[in-house]
This record gives structure tokens, sequence and C-alpha cells, in this order.
């Protein structure tokens, strides 16, 4: 299996390999590479496909705790390991708090951002505090129950079959979880760094989706210096990528031809 090394952690990716431009897709909070299986499958006829699980999720360990700065020079090793000078980053929800920030911190590596259901100004305080009660009762007793089925219903609406999540949260012993719920609650505002990334962007949404609204993905295509609009993704919950994967492959392909 590929893994590759950086600060310490032994971090799991995939590579689909091929001579066209490379793309980063890095995934959401409890989930991990597979989420972007379709977007490889679309798309790896033209692109090279990268995905990889980030800090505490999937086969890639946590060791310590981290920030999403942490996480974002992780995506540049990835990079660095596999002998790529720059790519196109693809971040969705967590994904895109990482890709922000690797695109300002080293503008030099990413040629263009696409992110997915993902915001740059912090929760209200009372957001935090309910997310941190579902913290404290995950990592007490495990994603059983509503805890579980809570958080499906957030990413991927009430419709999905999301019984294979359901199945990898369980398999997973819950204290596992403690450093990525710690970084996930603990995130740094972010917007007033928006117009520092020059790269082209794009900010693809779902209508439905209850964890960040629309007015936070209009935020993020207003402050983004170079953005080239919000695709909205009818009927999609927090994960468009998984539910509503023809739309937002046809919105990524048509970004990537331009920039990738």
């Amino acid at each position: 299996m590929p893994f590759f090394e950086r600060d310490g952690h032994r971090l799991y990716f995939e590579d689909s390999g091929g001579p066209g431009p490379a793309v980063v897709f890095s995934h959401g909070f409890l989930l991990d590479h597979a989420m972007w299986d379709a977007q490889v499958r679309a798309l790896g006829d033209r692109f090279r496909c990268i995905t990889w699980d980030e800090r505490g999720h999937g086969m890639s360990d946590c060791r310590r705790a981290f920030d999403y700065y942490d996480s974002a020079a992780d995506a540049i090793g990835l990079l660095d390991h596999l002998g790529i000078a720059r790519a196109t980053l693809v971040g969705m929800s967590q994904g895109g708090f990482l890709s922000m920030r690797a695109a300002w911190k080293f503008p030099a590596r990413v040629t263009a951002l696409a992110l997915v259901d993902t915001a740059a100004a912090l929760f209200p305080p009372e957001v935090i505090a309910a997310y941190r009660a579902t913290a404290d009762a995950w990592l007490e007793h495990g994603p059983a129950g509503e805890i579980g089925r809570g958080m499906a219903e957030l990413l991927f609406g009430k419709d999905h079959d999301a019984s294979h999540w359901l199945a990898k949260w369980q398999a997973k012993p819950p204290r596992d979880m403690a450093h990525p719920w710690d970084t996930v609650l603990g995130r740094d505002e972010f917007l007033h760094r928006l117009r520092e990334i020059h790269c082209p962007s794009l900010v693809i949404h779902g209508s439905a989706d209850t964890a960040f609204d629309l007015d936070t993905a209009r935020g993020l295509e207003r402050e983004l210096a170079r953005c080239e609009g919000l695709v909205v993704i009818e009927g999609a919950a927090h994960a468009p990528n998984v539910t509503h994967s023809e739309p937002v492959n046809r919105a990524l392909r048509a970004f990537l031809e331009r920039h990738a």
C-alpha cells in the first residue's frame, strides 16, 4: 500500500498516475480518500488524480495534536513525495480548510483551487458548543445510534445510503478521533486571508447543506481574489461530490480544463 511519511506521521494516498496535470483531492471530516472515487473515475482520463487520508482518517495515523496548517503542509509533502512541482487542490469541507491554507502558505505549489462545501469563517459559539457535545459523545460511546445517523444525515442527506460510512466509523476505536475532533472544533478564522490567495478558484456548494449555508459559500466567492463563481448543486447536502457526483464532475472538469 502507498504511504508517505511527514512530521512523524504515516499517511496513506492513492495516485492514478499518467501524464496529465496533477490534482490533489482532500476529503472532509470523518471521511477518507474513497469519498472522491466518482471524481477519480470521471476525471482520471485527463488528469493525474491523487487522493489521500488526512491525519487520523482512513489508514493514516495521528500521533499528536495538529492544526490545518500542519495538514496543508502534509498535502505539499505529498507533492514532494511524488516529485510534483505544482498541482490543483480540490478540497471538501475539512479538505477545503487545509487546501485554502496550502494555497495561501505555498502559492508557488498551487495552480488552482476548487472548494466544495467548506468555509473560512468560524462557527458561532453556540454551534461549536453543540458540535463539542457531539464530539464528547462520539469519543465516549462511538458513533452509535443517533450520533452516527445524525452525522451521516448531515453529510449525505436523508435519502443517501450511508451504511458503508457508518460501518467504517464503527470499526474505528472512538478515541482515535480525539485529535481530529479537537482540530476541527479549534480551527482559526481564515476569511481575512482569502484576498491573499491569487490562484484561480471555484466554489461548489450543495443547496441543502446544513453544516454551511449558501451565504457561507457566497462569502468565499466574494472574498477569494480570483474566484470564477459559485456552482450550486441543487438538493445536495454537505458532500455533493458523493451524492450528486455528475454535476460536481461537470463543474470540476470545466474548471480543471481551464486551469490545471
